[in-house]
């Protein structure tokens, strides 16, 4: 653990590095006047929203009653407020824990819509999350994971997403609307509750529109986790991304600080079997501020040399899940801890991570050499997560999860809370119609013990380990001048897992072809 923590304030310290760098005495080459802020507006909106979901908790009460332990008395609510004994990891389910992040994103896009900067909207969104916890869940202990995941997988999800649907909101047209509700339904519902106006919000005219690449593809997947299964899979997918760099791209030279928000990025992958969802991946991206330094000229035939380059600080959420095989496993189940509801043993949890990416360096180095081309990308995060152990249920074929009893999110939903940290860095170079691309991540993380919701019970609150690794080659093809491209490649990924004297291993093959269709 001690050595985590110090990874983790080594990316803590570079990116603040990094954030007075790029916040530095140099003047910008445009001036920027600031839009007039409207927090009265964006303070209506955000407690309307949780007046809502406040009468909606209470409706539901009774599937909560175990978090509750405090009344409104003064002794209680003295321990609440101005001590951190109600400071607790809860005890819910994964799903109902990671979708905090997507309640976060709307705290932050009231705040956006309304012309708070990415800094300002952040702080909206942890203030809404803070009396949330405090004031509507009074009764509850505060959770630590509900805050982690709400204030700033509120700033990773609802800044790209907010990014998405505002360029869509400025452009006309049925499937624009369409398009800006997907990306963010929030932003519709104040443009209808009358916060439209005719004018943009923040948005900077792009050189390049957002681009997306859609695909469809056929993938055969080989894990080994002591026995070897093989499955073929259907893939589904879409990327997007928005350069919201001034000049990025264009010939010229370009050196100067940036202050909002440089690249957004949105992912979404579905893996079908014959009859259901197999596995899903969503991941999000912001660059939030950093600096660029470019040096771009066009030959006569149009083509660029030279390079461009920006770094700054990211924040990113990954969310992976495969298909649960048991009930317990399964969406929001959620067991009676009044009535100390177990589940079976061994247990059959299936792989699952929340990751939130809090802060970290990312840079990104494209070179330009007529018809050749070399991108290489890079980021390291600091991150909290909620992660399955990959050893419990071969931990639960020869112990009793419960004798002694260990974590409650472990023992019941077969995850844990942790921090961690993510590298991962890709490469792709490119002639003419044919490009080669390379990627590897690393994710690691270290559960964090003492502050359990049940942490009167448990018996062995034992420290776990995981760490996923993930190596990807491709090869692709563009088809002549249509927006098609051809794709074929190889992935592994290796997870292993630590839990007291076990320890688990499995890796995965995975032989794909795709058909992208670029947008």
């Amino acid at each position: 653990m001690k050595k985590t923590i110090s990874i983790l304030l080594s990316f803590l310290l570079l990116a603040g590095a990094i954030g007075l760098w790029a916040a530095g005495d140099e003047k910008s080459e445009q001036t920027i006047v600031a839009p007039r802020k409207n927090l009265g507006r964006a303070l209506l909106f955000n407690g309307t929203y949780m007046l809502i979901f406040s009468i909606k908790y209470w409706i539901k009460y009774s599937k909560w009653i175990e978090d509750w332990q405090y009344e409104l008395k003064w002794d209680d609510q003295k321990e609440r407020f101005f001590t951190l004994k109600a400071n607790l990891f809860d005890s819910n389910p994964f799903v109902t824990n990671w979708t905090h992040s997507l309640a976060g994103g709307v705290y932050y896009t009231y705040g956006r819509y309304h012309r708070l900067s990415s800094l300002g909207s952040f702080i909206f969104g942890t203030v809404s999350s803070l009396v949330w916890e405090y004031v509507t869940e009074w009764r509850e202990v505060i959770s630590v994971n509900d805050n982690f995941m709400t204030c700033v997988g509120g700033l990773a999800i609802g800044e790209p997403l907010f990014q998405f649907s505002n360029y869509f909101r400025n452009r006309r047209g049925i499937v624009n609307r369409l398009l800006q509700t997907i990306f963010n339904p929030a932003v519709t519902v104040i443009d209808l509750a009358g916060g439209r106006r005719g004018r943009v919000i923040d948005a900077p005219e792009l050189i390049f529109p957002p681009r997306f690449d859609f695909y469809l593809g056929r993938q055969t997947l080989q894990v080994k986790n002591g026995d070897e299964q093989t499955m073929d899979l259907t893939a589904l997918g879409i990327r997007g991304r928005i350069i919201s760099i001034p000049g990025y791209g264009q010939p010229g030279q370009i050196k100067r600080k940036l202050t909002d928000t440089l690249v957004s990025d949105v992912s979404l992958e579905v893996m079908l079997g014959p009859s259901q969802v197999e596995e899903y991946r969503f991941s999000t991206r912001a660059v939030l501020f950093g600096r660029i330094d470019q040096d771009l000229r066009e030959d006569d035939n149009g083509n660029l040399w030279g390079h461009s380059f920006f770094w700054g600080a990211s924040s990113s959420f990954d969310l992976y899940k495969k298909k649960a095989l048991v009930d317990y496993d399964k969406g929001e189940y959620h067991f009676d801890f009044t009535h100390d509801q177990r589940p079976p043993q061994p247990t059959q949890f299936t792989d699952k991570i929340a990751a939130m990416n809090l802060l970290g360096p990312a840079l990104d180095l494209t070179l330009y050499a007529g018809k050749t081309g070399l991108h290489l990308s890079a980021d390291a995060s600091v991150d909290f997560a909620l992660v399955c152990s990959n050893a419990v249920n071969a931990y639960s074929t020869v112990h009793d999860l419960f004798a002694p009893r260990l974590k409650t999110t472990l023992t019941h939903y077969g995850y844990y809370y942790a921090f961690g940290f993510t590298l991962q860095a890709a490469l792709s170079a490119h002639y003419r119609a044919f490009e080669w691309g390379g990627r590897i991540k690393y994710q690691h993380y270290d559960s964090i013990e003492g502050i359990d919701r049940f942490q009167y019970q448990v018996e062995d609150d034992a420290n776990l380990t995981d760490s996923r690794l993930l190596y990807r080659i491709d090869l692709s093809w563009a088809l002549g001048k249509s927006p098609l491209k051809l794709t074929f490649g190889y992935e592994w990924i290796e997870r292993q897992g630590t839990l007291k004297e076990i320890s688990r291993e499995t890796s995965e093959h995975r032989f794909f072809g795709q058909l992208f269709l670029a947008f």
